[in-house]
């Protein structure tokens, strides 16, 4: 016959630690094959709750030892700025006293410096007063040389002196002889400007035709490179485009991986509030963190599940023991 769940009465579990769960659960594994014995309550016994107000004690214990090595520190901490504040003054005693120094130094190795660089320039330039009056001595005595050679030549051609009075008598628009040089050097001048327009005007037509072939082979090479600029930025702007599609779906993929571990990432903040505020409620201490301080959740967690741990141990270890008790208990009757 089929049993109907409705008129079954609804299951209803303790509300209890777990740790007296976890003890309840293995005494119950060890009794079942064991004759139950009330147990003596004028013997002590110890629990976990003697176990855990053992553990609070030794951690206030260890915060006071902790708290006075802190207050040693800030001590020993103040003596050790002192003599490092010392030390700093000291130090900047002996730079001062060191750039005093120094500045003393530099300041005689400038003067002396100074007063070799007089006593060389004084040196050189009586040196260079030698040179120059041996210069001047040879220069008058060249051009003393040639004052002579051009009194001889002038004695030698005193015929063209005669020559060009002669021609002054025999045409009257020359009044002198200077006046028929003054005209040959006006037409050597003139002949000589013209030569050198002439000139002139061939080098730049050559200047010219240079400057216009040399523009238009730079002008060809330029044209050349421009196309070859153009071929390369084609390719690389096909590059870029392959590249930039190629980082486009990266960045995509990403954002949505990143989307996918921002949401396990507060799951797992979520599930951490949730289990320290279940473990603050099963120790039945207040939370004093915040929701979004999860490092100091964790490490509550850990410990926690450290000092679930060692009770379990402990649990199990005595149960055991007492299991053996009851059993050598049996035997002996």
């Amino acid at each position: 016959m089929a049993v109907n769940t409705k008129d079954l009465a609804p299951l209803q579990f303790p509300k209890i630690h777990p740790e007296q769960a976890a003890r309840e659960f293995l005494h119950s594994k060890a009794f079942d094959s064991v004759v139950k014995k009330c147990p003596e309550w004028d013997v002590a016994r110890a629990d976990p709750t003697g176990e855990l107000v053992l553990q609070k004690r030794e951690l206030h214990n260890a915060e006071a030892r902790l708290a006075k090595k802190k207050e040693e520190a800030v001590r020993k901490r103040e003596e050790v700025d002192a003599l490092w504040r010392n030390l700093d003054q000291k130090e900047n005693v002996l730079r001062s006293n060191f750039v005093k120094f120094n500045r003393f130094i530099k300041e005689n190795q400038e003067k002396r410096e100074r007063a070799e660089r007089k006593r060389t320039e004084a040196t050189v330039n009586a040196n260079k007063t030698e040179v120059a009056i041996y210069n001047l001595d040879l220069e008058y005595k060249y051009m003393a040389d040639i004052k002579s050679r051009m009194e001889k030549n002038i004695k030698s051609h005193w015929m063209y002196e005669d020559y060009l009075l002669r021609v002054t008598k025999s045409y009257p628009i020359f009044r002198t002889y200077d006046a028929i040089l003054d005209r040959y050097e006006a037409l050597a001048e003139a002949r000589k400007v013209l030569s050198d327009r002439q000139e002139e005007d061939l080098s730049t037509l050559e200047e010219a035709r240079a400057n216009v072939i040399k523009m238009t082979e730079s002008k060809t090479l330029e044209v050349m490179g421009l196309y070859n600029l153009i071929a390369e930025l084609q390719i690389r702007y096909e590059v870029a485009k392959t590249k930039a599609l190629h980082w486009e779906t990266m960045v995509a993929r990403i954002n949505s991986e990143l989307k996918a571990r921002l949401e396990d990432l507060q799951n797992v903040r979520q599930a951490c509030w949730a289990l320290y505020l279940s473990m603050c409620s099963r120790k039945e201490v207040e939370s004093s963190l915040s929701e979004e301080n999860v490092e100091h959740q964790l490490l509550f967690i850990k410990s926690t599940m450290g000092e679930l741990k060692g009770i379990t141990k402990i649990a199990q270890r005595r149960a055991n023991k007492e299991l053996l008790a009851k059993s050598d208990s049996n035997k002996q009757k």
